[in-house]
């Protein structure tokens, strides 16, 4: 809005301009297709997206009364003091072991298969 006229007892008077935007005429799209790519899911895919739901919704109950075993889990409580005295003393509490799993140090695996709660280990 341009030349706004704004005074007592006289008309209100202004220029405004509109910015008006072409027709577009839009034609030949309905031949136009897309390509539908071929989605195709293995049995193995399926299988791996069921084991990380249940991963993920897993729950763990104490055992009492067997020695722990290979797929196993063992939350464990761990004191490590370096090699010829080099470096700081190591202490944690409550760190989750799988015994036998991929992550799991060979060490640890060898040493906590067979053992019970609350039982101690020594190892190097």
């Amino acid at each position: 809005m341009t030349d706004l006229h704004i005074h007592d007892s006289e008309p209100l008077r202004f220029k405004a301009s509109f910015e008006v935007l072409p027709e577009i005429e839009v034609a030949g799209y309905q031949e136009l297709r897309a390509d539908k790519p071929v989605i195709q899911v293995t049995d193995e895919e399926v299988e791996q997206a069921l084991n990380h739901v249940q991963e993920q919704h897993a729950t763990f109950d104490a055992i009492e009364g067997r020695p722990w075993r290979t797929a196993t889990f063992a939350q464990v409580a761990l004191d490590g003091k370096p090699r010829k005295r080099e470096g700081q003393p190591v202490h944690m509490d409550d760190v989750l072991v799988e015994i036998g799993g991929k992550n799991t140090m060979p060490e640890f695996n060898e040493h906590l298969r067979g053992a019970s709660a609350g039982e101690e280990k020594t190892l190097k």
